[in-house]
């Protein structure tokens, strides 16, 4: 931090990332997908991602990019990915991920995460991504 209009928000992607439980449609086009880190679970937010609700299921592997924020609900912060762009996950994909790759413009620096959410993994570190 700070983040601002020179300097924005770094990009996560966990690729391989189960979820833990059935997507939900939220307003009119709100996507509410919840990650299985491992160690518990992160919700992830995406606006304009509600068309794709019918392409997961609780169990359904992601690749998944995505900003980490804090939100505060009834007096209680906690960190919430919001989503820059999803799809199901295919094991045997080799390209890189770039901004937009998915199909949604992501912007900001990209920075590979292992699918537990909380460290870089040996696999990312060896990957050379922008």
């Amino acid at each position: 931090e700070p983040f601002g209009i020179g300097n924005p928000s770094p990009v996560l992607l966990a690729r391989n990332v189960i979820l833990s439980r059935p997507p939900k449609l939220v307003g009119k086009d709100g996507l509410k997908l919840v990650l299985d880190t491992g160690t518990g679970s992160l919700e992830a937010l995406g606006w304009g991602f509600g068309p794709q609700v019918a392409e997961f299921q609780a169990g359904t592997r992601v690749d998944i990019a995505f900003r980490l924020e804090r939100d505060e609900y009834r007096g209680e912060s906690y960190l919430q990915a919001r989503i820059a762009d999803v799809r199901a996950s295919n094991e045997l994909r080799t390209e890189q991920y770039r901004p937009g790759a998915f199909g949604a413009a992501a912007g900001g620096r990209v920075l590979p995460i292992d699918p537990l959410l909380d460290q870089p993994s040996a696999r990312s570190q060896s990957d050379a991504r922008p």
